[in-house]
């Protein structure tokens, strides 16, 4: 008992700390853990208020995105068959080299890949073709400009005879996709 008394203050002492410790700074944290999750849900609830206040709004430019969708169906190709579709492009492209006055090295059909939760068919094309560089780029840019979307997966391009005034002549690989839609299932 003597000891107690004699070590009385270094006792409170500790015990003083072991309540900070195990009590106060808990509760602390507890105290802390409830403000962020009660702003959290504050922040959540000041959300939901203003979609619920710009709903007008919201439903407007719903309907102006689904008529833009709409305006562009003609973004991918439409075609029944496979070996229809592919001639098509075949024939389109090859009428696109000639018009730019390009060499065709090589076209090749690689196997398609079905794209189901978009009802869509990607059709891939390898072409090999050489000219003068202006023209190539021409080619390419009108491609990139038709009203279907022709995807361009891959290019490169090796120029020779290139100057200041003129990009010489070019020889590119193109590796190119068109989307077919609604063609999932069908051959």
């Amino acid at each position: 008992m003597q000891a107690f008394k004699q070590y009385q203050l270094h006792l409170t002492f500790v015990a003083v700390l072991l309540a900070i410790k195990f009590v106060i700074l808990p509760l602390f944290d507890w105290q802390d853990q409830q403000l962020l999750e009660i702003q959290l849900l504050n922040n959540k609830i000041n959300r939901i208020d203003n979609v619920l206040k710009n709903r007008n709004q919201i439903l407007e430019h719903k309907s102006a995105l689904e008529l833009m969708l709409a305006d562009n169906e003609s973004v991918f190709f439409n075609s029944d068959s496979l070996a229809t579709f592919q001639l098509e492009q075949q024939q389109w492209l090859e009428n696109k080299i000639k018009k730019y006055e390009l060499d065709v090295g090589n076209i090749g059909w690689s196997p398609q890949q079905t794209l189901a939760e978009f009802d869509l068919t990607a059709h891939f094309v390898q072409l090999n073709v050489d000219g003068r560089g202006n023209n190539i780029f021409r080619f390419i840019q009108e491609l990139q400009a038709d009203k279907h979307y022709v995807g361009v997966q891959a290019f490169n391009v090796n120029f020779k005879r290139q100057n200041k005034l003129n990009l010489g002549a070019a020889r590119v690989r193109l590796n190119l996709v068109f989307y077919r839609q609604g063609a999932v299932g069908k051959i």
